[in-house]
């Protein structure tokens, strides 16, 4: 009988750890946006647009180009998704830090969703799917 280690498509590989970090993201960045629809405002605002939609679309990009691994232009999609992501997370981290902005958090989890997006995004990076 096989171990979960042993499987090459396993949890324990980085192929699995991105999508695990991709799902979850995404399942937050939702929970995000569907407070943003019933009581706004709850995101801050990027462009007059609330930067929890585009993380979202980010997130749901990066976790297609990982799980659809004969995507045509994965590897585009994937680095797409992660840049913007990125550049999204660095923005409001930077500006929370600085107190011009203020990223929403969990329920009962004082850390700024803005930072777990940077840490996220930055995980993915190294993550990157193979050629």
């Amino acid at each position: 009988m096989k171990r979960l280690s042993d499987a090459k498509t396993g949890l324990d590989t980085p192929r699995g750890i991105a999508i695990g970090i991709a799902v979850l993201s995404s399942l937050i960045s939702f929970w995000l946006v569907w407070n943003e629809m019933t009581a706004p405002p709850f995101c801050p605002r990027l462009l007059h647009v609330p930067a929890c939609v585009p993380v979202f679309v980010a997130y749901v990009l990066v976790t297609f180009a990982i799980v659809f691994k004969k995507l045509p232009a994965r590897r585009y999609i994937y680095w797409g998704g992660t840049i913007i992501g990125l550049a999204i997370a660095i923005w409001f981290s930077t500006r929370q830090l600085l107190g011009l902005a203020r990223c929403p958090t969990l329920p009962g989890i004082p850390i700024p969703l803005c930072f777990a997006s940077l840490l996220a995004f930055t995980l993915l990076m190294g993550l990157r799917p193979k050629q």
